[in-house]
C-alpha cells in the first residue's frame, strides 16, 4: 500500500481509546472528567444562552478554501456588520484603532494575529463597536481579545476536510508568477505529493480550536479530539459549507441579531453571494474517494475528519 510520510501513529494511543470509547458521543461527552474545558474557553457564552452582563461579540472561525471568507463578506456587504481581523491595509500598527469601509465592507484596522493587534483592539474599545463580528483561524488566540465582562459567541464553519485541502492545493496551483501568494512548488508537485511535503498543514480545524496539541510531540491526541468536540457541542453555533443558506440563518438567529437586514436589497445581495457570485469559488477536478490523494489526504486528516463528522 501508499506510505503516507507524516500520518498519525495510533499506536500510543490504546489507553487513551479504551479510556475514551464510552465517551465519544452524547451526553457522556460533556460528563467525562477528560472533558472540561480549559478557563481559555471562559469568554465564549454557553451555546443557546445569553451572555450574563453584556452582548456578546460574535467570533467567525473560519480557514482558507472553507467558503467562511463569502461567509464574511456576506455578513458585512449584506448585512451590515463590522469585521474585525480581515483588514490588511494601512494604519494596522502604531495607530488608532478605526473603522473604515474598504470593498463596501466596513473593517476594523487592527491586525488581530499578533499579540500586540489583539491589545490594541481590545484596549481601544473594540466592545463598543456596533455589530462588530471577530473573524479568526484561532479561537485560542481570540481570547486575548475579551476581558471582563465582555463575552463571545463562537461561530465555526466548516467545509469538508479532504475537499477544503484539495482547494487549497489546487487554488495554489493555478495561481500566476506574480501573485502574492504564487508559490512555484506547487507546479511541480502532485497533490499526493503536496500532501506530504510541510507545505500541508493536517488537521487545521483541530488547531483552530484547541491550538497545539497537549503533546506536540505525538501530535493529537483522543484526549484533544474530546476537547474540541466539546468545544462545539458546549459552545458553538456551526456552519457548513454544504448547507450554506441554512447555516447562515442559524449564524444570525438569536435577539443579538434582531437588527440583521431582511429588506429585499439585503435577500437579493446574499443570495448573489451565496450562489451565482460565489466570489471565491475555483474550479478544480474532483476528488473521489477511490483516489489515492483522497486516501492520503484522509489519513493525514484524521482528526479534522472525526471532528467534521461529529459536527
Amino acid at each position: 500500500g501508499t506510505t503516507i510520510r507524516g500520518a498519525p501513529d495510533n499506536s500510543a494511543k490504546r489507553i487513551e481509546t479504551a479510556m475514551l470509547s464510552t465517551s465519544q458521543f452524547g451526553s457522556d461527552v460533556d460528563h467525562s472528567p477528560l472533558a472540561q474545558l480549559p478557563e481559555t474557553y471562559n469568554y465564549l457564552i454557553p451555546i443557546n444562552k445569553t451572555a450574563p452582563t453584556s452582548t456578546p461579540v460574535p467570533v467567525l472561525t473560519i480557514l482558507p478554501r472553507s467558503g467562511g471568507a463569502t461567509i464574511a463578506q456576506i455578513l458585512g456587504q449584506c448585512e451590515g456588520k463590522t469585521l474585525g481581523g480581515m483588514y490588511i491595509g494601512p494604519g494596522v500598527v502604531g495607530d488608532k484603532m478605526e473603522v473604515v469601509r474598504e470593498q463596501g465592507v466596513k473593517q476594523v484596522t487592527a491586525d488581530f494575529t499578533t499579540p500586540m493587534g489583539r491589545t490594541r483592539a481590545r484596549d481601544q474599545g473594540l466592545r463598543e463597536i456596533p455589530d462588530v463580528i471577530v473573524v479568526t483561524q484561532n479561537i485560542v488566540e481570540s481570547s486575548q481579545l475579551f476581558a471582563g465582562s465582555m463575552q463571545a459567541e463562537l461561530w465555526v464553519w466548516f467545509r469538508h476536510p479532504v475537499e477544503r485541502q484539495a482547494s487549497i492545493y489546487y487554488y495554489h496551483k493555478s495561481l500566476e508568477p506574480g501573485h502574492p501568494q504564487y508559490d512555484p512548488s506547487f507546479q511541480a508537485l502532485s497533490l499526493t505529493d503536496w500532501a506530504q511535503t510541510p507545505l500541508h498543514t493536517p488537521n487545521q480545524n483541530m488547531l483552530a480550536l484547541i491550538g497545539q496539541p497537549q503533546n506536540p510531540m505525538v501530535g493529537f491526541s483522543n484526549i484533544d479530539l474530546l476537547v474540541a468536540k466539546n468545544v462545539l457541542r458546549q459552545k458553538a453555533k456551526i456552519g457548513l459549507l454544504s448547507r450554506k443558506d441554512e447555516s447562515l440563518r442559524r449564524f444570525l438567529k438569536g435577539k443579538h441579531h434582531a437588527g440583521s437586514s431582511s429588506s429585499h436589497g439585503s435577500r437579493e445581495c446574499k443570495e448573489k453571494l451565496l450562489d451565482y457570485a460565489w466570489t471565491t469559488r475555483n474550479h478544480h477536478p474532483v476528488l473521489t474517494e477511490r483516489k489515492v490523494a483522497y486516501k492520503v489526504l484522509a489519513q493525514l486528516n484524521s482528526w479534522d475528519l472525526q471532528l467534521y463528522d461529529y459536527a
